[in-house]
């Protein structure tokens, strides 16, 4: 790596933004690499650790960069973001344009009691031995764990058991082997803070916060097809609300 001109009217710290900027865009540097840490920055480019940190500072502030606490800095991943307003919601619809390459990983299948918070969503009335489908996946953007989402489906849907869901769209089998159309979606907000498991799977720290989507889907008559909930990853995977005014 060739050092920076201490004698340019353009300060140091511009310098090295540039220079890593080249770096990443020329694919030196892959999104989701962890970069070099800021010793060894000064070492190749002979300059001081104020001028390195001032340069990641401002990479970081543009996104190009993101740090980990207690892991160091890597390059970002695009943004990605997607659209409630579209009509098919399926996570591989979203990404449809967006050079990104999607995958989902189904990590369990099971049949589970309802809950009260369960039979309240599904208007059912409070029955011990009822039971519900719970699936739980991983949705990836390039090989990157950015959603963990559960899905709860009524019993009538049970032979969603028995079929392979590994990379496909719930919303897609539902229409191609039930004749079901998911077609409304109601969804609440809040924030969570990601349990030592959940972060585990998303590669993030226990405690980060997380963007918890809960949603209602329902088919073209308001009843209920499945509820589940999201826990998403924010530093990639953006979730866009659009209104319009008639």
């Amino acid at each position: 790596m060739e050092k920076l001109n201490g004698k340019s009217a353009t300060p140091l710290y511009i310098q090295l933004t540039e220079t890593i900027r080249q770096l990443i865009s020329s694919g030196a540097w892959q999104c989701g690499q962890q970069i070099l840490p800021e010793n060894a920055l000064c070492e190749c480019y002979g300059v001081s650790r104020i001028t390195v940190r001032k340069a990641i500072d401002r990479l970081v502030e543009e996104k190009v960069l993101f740090r980990r606490q207690g892991k160091g800095t890597f390059v970002s991943y695009p943004d990605f973001y997607e659209n409630a307003c579209m009509r098919d919601r399926s996570f591989t619809a979203a990404t449809i344009g967006k050079n990104v390459t999607p995958y989902t990983r189904v990590i369990g299948k099971s049949v589970t009691p309802v809950s009260a918070e369960l039979a309240a969503h599904f208007h059912m009335a409070e029955d011990h031995e009822a039971e519900m489908i719970r699936l739980i996946r991983i949705r990836y953007l390039d090989e990157r764990a950015v959603v963990y989402e559960t899905d709860y489906l009524p019993m009538r849907f049970q032979s969603i058991l028995e079929l392979d869901l590994e990379n496909r769209s719930l919303y897609g089998t539902l229409h191609e082997k039930m004749g079901v159309d998911p077609e409304n979606f109601c969804d609440s907000f809040r924030i969570v803070a990601a349990s030592q498991h959940v972060a585990e799977l998303l590669s993030v720290p226990a405690g980060q916060p997380l963007l918890s989507v809960v949603q209602t889907v329902l088919d073209g008559k308001l009843a209920v097809v499945y509820y589940n909930e999201q826990l998403i990853e924010t530093d990639r995977y953006h979730y866009v609300i659009k209104s319009y005014v008639d």
